[in-house]
């Protein structure tokens, strides 16, 4: 509805249909349609899901950061807005597909979403990852650009990012070129997924109260003091293992390496005593 007019295309006996741009919905970035078309039970396909058994590269054509000043918010119209919109859609579905695809994986490209929820490497959605995704893009921005080897003025960027300017097809494929050079590394694409290869074996894993049939034999923890305080009251910490809770009389544990846990009040009397 913004670049393109509707195509008319026959669909069955005496039936046509029209195809409109989707470019402002979630389909502007296939990537997750692109997983349930591999994936869902209506589609034919049903290909299995899994990080060896399913891997999408995700390739960007370029993202430019929309900044506003806070003068430039003052004055702004309704009519303003509304031309904005198309831009503002493509962006939101840009980030929710990746911040999607980033939940269900362990992507080693994986970027910040927000200061907040950051690039998701500690956050799994289910017990396995559902699949291997790695994203690539250019940023068009000054600093991205200028490792590159561009100088180019913040104008000359925000005309780069003009989708409908054809006069910069050459330069965006010199800088699509060089950009991946930079980014894309050997190590981010498994060998699980090259013609010929053996079926990688999936991962070990162990479960808390399942019994397993290993060699255990018993050991000591080493003499060596960490540091530990009893928090009376409900609290928070956010660890290697992400954000944990602990309850009013748990202890609040500096390891080693100056990390922190939390240690059950219950499990502390029953492994650690008093040091010198």
């Amino acid at each position: 509805p913004t670049f393109f007019l509707p195509a008319y295309v026959d669909v069955g006996p005496n039936e046509k249909a029209a195809f409109i741009d989707g470019a402002i919905s979630m389909a502007n970035n296939p990537s997750f349609q692109l997983f349930l078309l591999a994936t869902l039970k209506g589609y034919p396909f049903n290909w299995p899901t899994g990080e060896n058994n399913l891997s999408i590269v995700s390739l960007g054509t370029g993202k430019l950061q929309l900044k506003f000043s806070l003068d430039e918010i003052k004055k702004s119209s309704v009519i303003s807005w509304a031309t904005n919109l198309p831009e503002f859609f493509m962006a939101d579905s840009n980030k929710m597909n990746q911040l999607i695809l980033q939940y269900l994986s362990d992507s080693p490209t994986a970027s910040v979403m927000d200061s907040e929820i950051g690039d998701l490497r500690k956050d799994i959605l289910g017990d396995s990852y559902v699949l291997h995704y790695v994203r690539y893009n250019v940023l068009l921005e000054k600093e991205f650009l200028a490792d590159l080897g561009y100088n180019f003025t913040r104008r000359e960027i925000k005309r780069l990012a003009e989708i409908d300017r054809v006069s910069n097809l050459t330069k965006l494929d010199e800088i699509g070129q060089k950009a991946a050079e930079k980014l894309i590394q050997a190590r981010h694409l498994p060998t699980t997924f090259d013609p010929g290869e053996a079926p990688k074996r999936k991962k070990k894993r162990f479960v808390t109260g399942e019994s397993v049939d290993l060699p255990f034999s018993a050991v000591k923890k080493k003499p060596v003091a960490i540091e530990a305080c009893k928090i009376n009251e409900p609290f928070e910490v956010v660890s290697l293992e992400g954000l944990v809770k602990g309850k009013k009389g748990d202890y609040l544990m500096k390891g080693v390496e100056g990390e922190y846990y939390i240690c059950d009040a219950k499990i502390f009397k029953k492994t650690y005593t008093q040091a010198k």
